[in-house]
C-alpha cells in the first residue's frame, strides 16, 4: 500500500518466475477503478512477454525487467513520471506512467478499446525506454502496428 492509501498490483509479488515485463497500477489522486482493471494489464504483459522473449535487442540492456507502473490520475502525463530509475537488487527498471482516469473511463464501455488503449501505453512506454537506453525498439513498432492499437 502506498503512503496515500492507494493499493498497488505488482504482479512480481506473487510470482515466482522471472519476467521482461511487469505491469502494476494504482489510484493516484482520483477515486477510480477498471471493472477488468487487473485482468488488461495482466494480459497485455503476458502478450508483450513473448515478442520480449522473441527479440534479443533489449538483452544488452542494464537491467532484466521493465517495471511498468500505470497510474490512474485526473490527467494523461505521457512522459514518465518516475524516470529510469534501476533497482539493482532485482534488476528492474522502474518507470511510471499516468493515465486520464476519466479517459479510461469512458472506455470502460467498450472493453476492447480500453484493452487497446492500455496496450499503446505500455508499448509507447517500453519504446520511450529502449530510446533513452539505445536499444533498438523497431519490433515495437511492428507489435503496436499489429495489435490494432
Amino acid at each position: 500500500m502506498e503512503a496515500n492509501g492507494s493499493v498497488v498490483n505488482m504482479p512480481h509479488a506473487v510470482s515466482p518466475i522471472r519476467k521482461n515485463l511487469l505491469i502494476g497500477t494504482v489510484r493516484s489522486v482520483v477515486r477510480f477503478k477498471l471493472r477488468d482493471g487487473g485482468r488488461m494489464p495482466l494480459q497485455i504483459r503476458d502478450e508483450l512477454e513473448g515478442h520480449l522473449e522473441r527479440n534479443q535487442d533489449l538483452k544488452a540492456a542494464p537491467f532484466k525487467t521493465v517495471s511498468l507502473l500505470l497510474r490512474y490520475g485526473p490527467h494523461d502525463e505521457w512522459e514518465p513520471v518516475d524516470k529510469y530509475k534501476i533497482d539493482r537488487h532485482y534488476d528492474e527498471l522502474h518507470v511510471a506512467v499516468q493515465l486520464a482516469a476519466v479517459r479510461l473511463k469512458q472506455l470502460e464501455a467498450d472493453p476492447e478499446r480500453l484493452l487497446q488503449a492500455l496496450r499503446s501505453t505500455v508499448i509507447e512506454a517500453l519504446k520511450d525506454v529502449a530510446a533513452n537506453y539505445d536499444l533498438p525498439h523497431a519490433f515495437l513498432d511492428d507489435v503496436l502496428t499489429n495489435s490494432g492499437a
